[in-house]
């Protein structure tokens, strides 16, 4: 997955600014996806012991297609990311960090509950459980220049768990479809090097899509994209809490459109977008649009 986003925050004095790249939540049918991410950011140098926070990733979104009649799936998500952080002041920019690698790979689960089918007008109504982890794969300990641990969300890994679980809704009919989830994410602490502790806050998120389906190899998707994520938290290494760090956290609307192309088999060709139109986030962010590309392999 190739990602290329814009988000923004400003901690006082100087203004922060980031790029990141949405996070992915699970599809309807067993697939491996690999991904490609860019994102980056523009921050002021965080305070002694405590990194500075910044909003989590975009509402997560589903890829749905028609694949069958599965009760059962199972989704591995596996990212490559780029992330690069910036500092701002005094006219001036300097590149703090730029990181690729893994990230941290994410395993999750879909159980079909209940499920109607109209045989003689070809229409499916389906609710299924979802649930999974974030896996702390991704490297959390990357050093800056001076030796210092570099921000948290400059790293290619969290550093903790992310257990989710969540209900989808899904309606069938001929060339068109319709879902709806809704998912909580928890977060754990990671711990770096420098002996301090940094918690991505928790999240509610959810989605709501109507697709189309002019033709067999092609979908066209619209739908709106929600989260709201509890600020982060960080413990410095004289074990001082701060369990709301500022401008973090926050509800955030999108507008998501996406198209998908099926170029062979179970590959699919995507272009997708988040385009911000209400925020309410705490301290001073900027949410701005993002834009998303790349494959995404079905293996079962």
């Amino acid at each position: 997955q190739l990602a290329l986003s814009s988000r923004g925050r400003r901690p006082p004095p100087p203004r922060r600014q980031s790029r990141r790249g949405p996070t992915r939540a699970p599809a309807t049918a067993a697939d491996c996806s690999t991904g490609l991410e860019y994102p980056g950011a523009k921050a002021a140098p965080a305070p002694p012991g405590k990194p500075v926070g910044a909003p989590p990733p975009p509402s997560a979104r589903v890829v749905h297609f028609s694949t069958g009649l599965e009760v059962f799936s199972l989704i591995v998500t596996v990212p490559l990311v780029n992330k690069t952080i910036h500092t701002l002041g005094g006219g001036t920019e300097v590149t703090g960090s730029d990181l690729t690698g893994l990230g941290d790979i994410e395993i999750g689960a879909r159980y079909t509950v209940w499920r109607s089918i109209s045989l003689g007008v070809g229409r499916l109504h389906e609710l299924a459980i979802t649930g999974g982890t974030a896996i702390p794969t991704g490297s959390h300990n990357a050093k800056a220049a001076d030796g210092g641990l570099i921000d948290p969300h400059g790293q290619l890994g969290t550093g903790g768990w992310g257990p989710f679980v969540g209900l989808a809704y899904r309606f069938e009919q001929g060339s068109w479809l319709a879902f709806a989830n809704v998912s909580g994410r928890l977060r754990t602490d990671g711990t770096y090097f420098d002996s301090t502790k940094y918690k991505f806050g928790d999240a509610l998120l959810w989605s709501v899509h109507g697709q189309y389906r002019p033709a067999r190899w092609v979908a066209l998707d619209l739908g709106v994209d929600g989260r709201y994520a509890r600020k982060d938290k960080a413990t410095a290494a004289d074990r001082t809490v701060d369990d709301a760090v500022v401008n973090t956290g926050g509800t955030l609307l999108s507008a998501a459109p996406g198209v998908y192309f099926n170029a062979f088999g179970g590959v699919w060709l995507f272009l997708r977008g988040q385009i911000p139109f209400y925020k309410s986030l705490y301290g001073e962010q900027n949410v701005l649009p993002s834009v998303t590309t790349g494959l995404q392999f079905q293996a079962l």
